[in-house]
């Protein structure tokens, strides 16, 4: 049969490290909020300041928008990949039945 054809194992092993790499991310992004926080505890003045504004920079809001994009597309790639096993059982199921007459 000529076509395309998904490595289905490839594609899981691909979501799967994508999703442990994102693991990582919040790793990251726990250990940023912590060293903010702790840092924060034991200054005063400008210097608290800043760091209250850095714990609310931009870039740490873009973290969690990574993150949610990135679970997006995985999650999105899982029910592709379930569609196309399904797709590919069925018309094996109707090629049988189809042979079987």
């Amino acid at each position: 049969m000529n076509g395309w054809r998904i490595d289905y194992d490839a594609a899981s092993a691909a979501v799967a490290a994508t999703r442990t790499a994102l693991s990582r991310l919040d790793d990251a992004e726990a250990a940023i909020h912590a060293a903010v926080d702790g840092a924060t505890g034991v200054t005063s003045g400008k210097t608290s300041d800043a760091l209250t504004v850095l714990a609310q920079d931009p870039f740490l809001a873009q973290i969690a928008n990574v993150r949610a994009a990135v679970t997006r597309a995985a999650d999105q790639l899982d029910q592709a990949l379930a569609a196309y096993t399904g797709g590919d059982e069925e018309m094996a199921s109707n090629l049988m039945k189809g042979l079987g007459r």
